[in-house]
């Protein structure tokens, strides 16, 4: 919630249905600095965020939707990093199971 990557729907009833957007209620400074890493992020195939990024594109949501949760990805991955106090591992999840 800090970092305002939280999604707000716009809804009231059934009459009105407009498409989501992020809040705006987080850190700015934050905000920008996670954008242009994430730009950089899906930029090169080689990284772990790319594959995610083609995966949300190939299911039919919009580029700035997608792009708005791999910045979340993002965020979560560098606080779980210095949570655990532990190197980034691309296939972490693979690897517990």
């Amino acid at each position: 919630a800090f970092a305002g990557l939280t999604p707000a729907l716009s809804q009231s009833g059934t009459s009105v249905n407009r498409r989501g957007h992020m809040t705006k209620e987080g850190s700015a400074i934050l905000r920008k600095m996670l954008y242009m890493a994430a730009l950089q992020a899906v930029k090169r195939a080689t990284n772990a965020f790319h594959a995610s990024y083609q995966a949300f594109v190939e299911r039919g949501k919009p580029k700035m939707c997608a792009l708005g949760a791999i910045m979340h990805k993002i965020i979560r991955v560098a606080f779980g990093v210095l949570k655990h106090d532990t190197p980034f591992v691309k296939n972490f999840a693979k690897l517990e199971a």
